[in-house]
């Protein structure tokens, strides 16, 4: 479905489903803010609209920063505005791979791979509690999600 050592970005229904989660969350907001501050609507509308607009700008910039390429042995995932990120992770290195597909990004075909390995930087330790977090993340349309997963599951090297 890919072919290799090309760079591709994630498709535009990653961003709207970005977006509409932030929406999501600032309705919740405006809804709280509204019922403790009763008289001033009209600045909080103004407040949500700014705050709104410009996460949603951060959210395009931070979408379009977002590629990932397939090596016959690899996958590199490149993030970041400021700061960019890039990670190679070996088909032979990874430990786990998760697809999740939650109701809301089920309406825009979407799913979710993560990928572990047995990195130490995966597992961080606060306050006696811990918090796994994967190595690779990667949000696309369902039927590509499959076909990568089956793609470095049909890689990774048999014991």
């Amino acid at each position: 479905m890919y072919k290799l050592k090309t760079v591709y970005k994630l498709p535009s229904s990653v961003f709207l489903f970005n977006l509409l989660k932030l929406f999501a969350l600032f309705l919740f907001i405006f809804l709280l803010m509204g019922m403790v501050f009763t008289e001033s609507h009209e600045t909080i509308a103004f407040v949500f609209d700014v705050l709104f607009i410009s996460l949603g700008i951060i959210s395009y910039i931070s979408y379009r920063s977002v590629s990932f390429s397939i090596d016959k042995n690899s996958i590199s995932i490149n993030s970041g505005i400021l700061f960019k990120h890039s990670i190679s992770i070996l088909f032979n290195s990874i430990q786990n791979i998760d697809c999740t597909k939650g109701p809301l990004s089920g309406l825009f075909g979407l799913s979710t791979l993560k990928i572990w390995t047995a990195a130490s930087s995966q597992i961080v330790i606060k306050q006696g509690k811990s918090n796994n977090i994967p190595d690779g993340i990667l949000t696309l349309k369902s039927e590509d999600i499959l076909w990568l997963k089956d793609f470095i599951l049909d890689r990774k090297p048999s014991k």
